[in-house]
């Protein structure tokens, strides 16, 4: 008796396949819409002097730094920049935290400014943390007196910071929980980015949450979800009720300010 050695089709086994397929391009869709949402370099529109010097990475790209000193014993503020925003448009910020006194430094992701090459989320955070830590061991700076102050997406670049420094004080400013659950909407895709609400258990330091009640991009129940998730409750919120995403300094004005004084001092000093 001849046997028929031919496998039997399994409708199972298709199927399988064709939701595998599925959840591979969704994710590859997932990854490529995330970045082109995240990272949106404006064009440079400042040019280099002698305030900026240059941090060379492990792969050879020199990221373009910032830095004002205001003394050894003035606390440091260490800006992580948003999507679409550059150091000149950081300036105004930064600037006021000089007016107060505070050290000041920031840089620009690859891509951004005169940092050559292209970001990535992997990218930003081994960055951040060559930055941090040529300011521990070349401006003199003591984590002790170390803010980390991150915008929109910087605020996910500061939080993962967090984890893995001791900085002093977390500044999150229009900053999301994730990227696909909570921005794109996508809350079955695997591989999710910036996880901040995930990570905000691992942060040790206080933290103070800003956000605009009217952010059209990143909603404040963000913020909201964000404070839950911090333990120990030495966290801080301020919402500015008429700001949007970009504009919450510019129209908190000296609500903004004063908020982030006592967080960092603990007083109305500087003011």
């Amino acid at each position: 008796m001849r046997t028929d050695s031919r496998r039997t089709h399994n409708p199972f086994n298709a199927l399988m396949v064709l939701v595998i397929a599925g959840v591979v391009f969704f994710a590859i869709y997932a990854r490529q819409t995330a970045h082109e949402f995240l990272f949106r370099p404006p064009p440079v529109s400042y040019e280099r002097d002698s305030s900026f010097e240059y941090v060379v990475a492990d792969d050879g790209i020199e990221l373009n730094v910032f830095w004002e000193g205001a003394g050894k014993d003035a606390w440091t503020v260490l800006y992580l920049c948003g999507s679409e925003e550059d150091l000149s448009m950081a300036m105004p910020k930064l600037r006021n935290y000089q007016l107060k006194g505070y050290n000041v430094a920031s840089f620009e992701y690859r891509g951004y400014g005169f940092t050559e090459g292209a970001p990535n989320e992997s990218n930003l955070y081994v960055d951040a943390g060559l930055v941090y830590d040529y300011l521990l061991r070349h401006k003199g700076v003591s984590e002790s007196r170390l803010v980390l102050h991150g915008r929109s997406v910087g605020g996910g670049v500061a939080t993962e910071l967090a984890t893995s420094r001791d900085p002093a004080r977390l500044i999150l400013e229009s900053t999301f929980t994730s990227v696909y659950e909570n921005l794109l909407s996508l809350k079955w895709i695997p591989g999710d980015m910036f996880e901040n609400e995930n990570k905000a258990s691992k942060v040790g330091c206080p933290v103070l949450l800003i956000h605009g009640g009217d952010d059209g991009i990143v909603d404040a129940a963000n913020s909201i979800a964000l404070r839950e998730s911090f333990e120990g409750g030495n966290v801080s919120f301020l919402t500015v009720p008429e700001a949007g995403h970009r504009n919450v300094d510019r129209v908190g004005g000296l609500a903004y300010w004063t908020a982030i004084e006592q967080f960092v001092r603990g007083s109305k000093s500087g003011l």
